[in-house]
């Protein structure tokens, strides 16, 4: 299980954005947003967004949310309960220079309000390094023998959280 969830946060861990999926009144809702921080250990994944966003509105209407990352090699979706903070504490820990985009006045704007995503589930799609060459012999293999290849238990895999 534990080289299951590495192998997890090794894919997510990889990106610096994601789709926040949440639910609104008309049905599901995607945007892309800045990754703040992955804390593994936690299963916690942190973002930066404005006290007044839509987003704000339909967490706190209903928490439970989905991220999802994909790249030209890797795949990884989280579902999770969604939190609002503004605790100035944890946004200094989190502040990076390229928030001034959204946040001009910077860290001490009073609209910054941090989203924490904690994961009960994840699953990941990996076809980077060996895994990635590892798929293509299997898709070889398949295409000459006239079948569908395997799934690879370690280039994907759905893993329970808690």
């Amino acid at each position: 299980m534990r080289q299951k969830t590495d192998k997890l946060y090794s894919v997510i861990e990889s990106f610096s954005n994601a789709m926040l999926i949440t639910q609104s009144s008309d049905g599901l809702h995607s945007r892309p947003m800045a990754v703040a921080k992955v804390e593994p250990t936690s299963n916690t994944i942190w973002f930066a967004t404005e006290m007044d966003s839509g987003k704000i509105d339909e967490i706190l209407s209903n928490p439970e949310v989905n991220v999802s990352f994909q790249g030209k090699l890797g795949f990884a979706s989280l579902t999770g309960e969604a939190k609002i903070t503004q605790d100035q504490d944890k946004v200094d820990d989190l502040w990076s220079p390229a928030w001034k985009v959204w946040f001009p006045k910077g860290k001490d704007e009073s609209s910054i309000t941090l989203i924490e995503v904690h994961a009960s589930q994840g699953e990941f799609w990996d076809a980077s390094g060996k895994e990635g060459i590892s798929m293509l012999v299997d898709a070889a293999k398949a295409i000459m023998n006239d079948e569908k290849p395997e799934t690879s238990k370690s280039r994907n895999a759905k893993v329970n959280l808690d």
